[in-house]
């Protein structure tokens, strides 16, 4: 699976559920991915959820934000992550637009499905 991510910086973390959690105590229960982006440099994602998805980034850029890292995604950058036959579940980001003009924001695709997010140019809304 890739996840395309366009003109934004991703912070934090990405986060693959396999299920809802209820309460927040609970988050780490049937987690499938969990990338912390603590690397801050080089072209591995590292999955800190025990499920061995490290994710490869391609064409990314670190960028250190004082107390955690990010990374820069320019339009053509993605980072692909081997999810393999996962069929449901709940994907978290943390995303900041640096600019206001709309367009696709990110997509996450696989030989079957495209899921994009985008932003309206005249409204600014997702």
């Amino acid at each position: 699976m890739r996840i395309w991510v366009v003109g934004i910086l991703v912070v934090l973390a990405l986060v693959v559920l396999a299920t809802l959690p209820t309460c927040e105590a609970g988050i780490r229960e049937g987690l499938v991915g969990y990338w912390t982006l603590q690397e801050g440099g080089g072209n591995i994602l590292y999955d800190y959820s025990g499920s061995g998805l490290d994710g490869v980034l391609h064409g990314t850029r670190w960028v250190d934000r004082g107390n955690f890292n990010s990374l820069y995604f320019d339009g053509r950058a993605y980072v692909s992550v081997p999810l393999g036959s996962l069929s449901n579940g709940t994907l978290s980001l943390w995303i900041y637009c640096n600019n206001s003009s709309g367009g696709l924001i990110a997509m996450l695709s696989d030989e079957h499905t495209t899921l994009r997010l985008e932003r309206d140019g005249e409204s600014g809304k997702l």
